[in-house]
């Protein structure tokens, strides 16, 4: 069995460790940064298809306790990716799992990659969609346009943005699948949230991390979620996102992420904020109460401590823009374990009907 690590894999991630006949041992590499490894994504060929033992080196992840429990992503001769299960050993610091008989040609990841021409297709529908258009908010580091899709013309503005942390990549599933609702003109619920408001969908905000396979951080190394009070050149996509949002206002903003420990999804507020009020928290409380409603898989308490009153770290997009701005704000969680492309897609779908909660007069 011979190990390939290259570009014909989305965000390519892994290096050989060690190739052996009947096993692969590849190590996932950490981000410029040096804080965060957690995001592989690599091909295996196996040209005799005989199958074989491809460990994971674990040492150097950031959250190995997540794999616990965890199924790896797989696509075995390009057919649609899944689930398979997997070993974590904690003592000897590494994940199994075993390539079938049978197959030339498999794809590894930690979640299911968002390709670039996916991206492109679900685009390029927006721009020929009644309602909708496509609109670049900038440029990344290495010049790629930072896409937004808007919808509707209502006279709230409401803001979403998706994967920050590129690895994090179930979050942009989340935003095809808000999108691909909001812009079905035959929907009811569309229609309402396109009449009461405009809404802004970044889908990817860290296309560089994206492409290269960074799991938290951009092309210069920068966390994007804790630059918003601060950001500079390194990072021209807050920049960009942030520049949009004080042109556009914003009435009610959502941050979508992925959890490397959470089970469940689930909503983290913004109640450290100084300016945090009853009126907020209200605004806030229906969302979530609706998601609670139309998804069994959602927590309606946050997976993190709450912040005491005037200590939210307004590095972060969710309460800086709730605090410029005096609106509610949102961080969404999606899990890492258990759930599929398609899992994240419905529950973007459905959050539509969440936002229709939210922003009713």
């Amino acid at each position: 069995m011979v190990m390939i690590v290259d570009d014909e894999v989305c965000s390519a991630n892994g290096t050989v460790v060690s190739s052996e006949e009947s096993c692969v041992i590849v190590a996932p590499e950490p981000d410029p940064d040096g804080e965060h490894c957690q995001w592989f994504a690599f091909r295996c060929v196996d040209d005799e298809r005989e199958g074989g033992l491809v460990r994971l080196d674990t040492q150097a992840m950031t959250w190995p306790e997540a794999l616990d429990e965890y199924e790896v992503f797989a696509s075995f001769d390009n057919k649609p990716w899944r689930r398979i299960g997997a070993v974590y050993s904690e003592d000897d610091e590494r994940l199994d799992w075993w390539q079938p008989e049978g197959v030339r040609e498999a794809r590894y990841a930690l979640w299911e990659p968002y390709t670039p021409s996916r991206r492109r297709r679900l685009l390029a529908r927006m721009r020929r969609a009644h309602g909708a258009s496509v609109i670049e908010l900038g440029q990344s580091l290495d010049g790629e346009p930072i896409d937004a899709v808007r919808l509707g013309g209502g006279e709230q503005v409401c803001w979403v943005i998706a994967r920050q942390h590129p690895g994090e990549v179930m979050a942009e599933w989340f935003a095809e699948g808000m999108i691909e609702r909001l812009a079905d003109s035959a929907d009811p619920i569309a229609r309402a949230v396109r009449r009461l408001a405009t809404v802004i969908v970044v889908p990817c905000v860290n296309i560089d991390g994206a492409t290269r396979g960074h799991h938290r951080v951009n092309a210069a190394g920068v966390d994007l979620n804790r630059s918003w009070i601060d950001a500079d050149e390194r990072a021209p996509e807050v920049l960009a996102v942030r520049s949009a949002i004080e042109q556009t206002g914003v009435g009610y903003f959502l941050d979508v992420h992925g959890d490397e420990r959470t089970e469940r999804a689930f909503a983290a507020r913004d109640e450290g904020n100084p300016s945090y009020s009853e009126q907020i928290a209200a605004l806030e409380t229906r969302l979530v109460d609706r998601l609670d409603e139309l998804w069994p898989a959602f927590d309606r308490e946050s997976g993190y401590p709450l912040d005491a009153p005037g200590e939210g770290d307004l590095r972060c997009a969710a309460n800086y823009v709730g605090e410029r701005f005096g609106c509610p704000a949102l961080t969404i969680e999606l899990p890492f374990k258990r759930w599929t492309s398609r899992d994240a897609r419905r529950f973007g779908h459905a959050s539509v009907e969440a936002l229709l909660a939210a922003i009713e007069p």
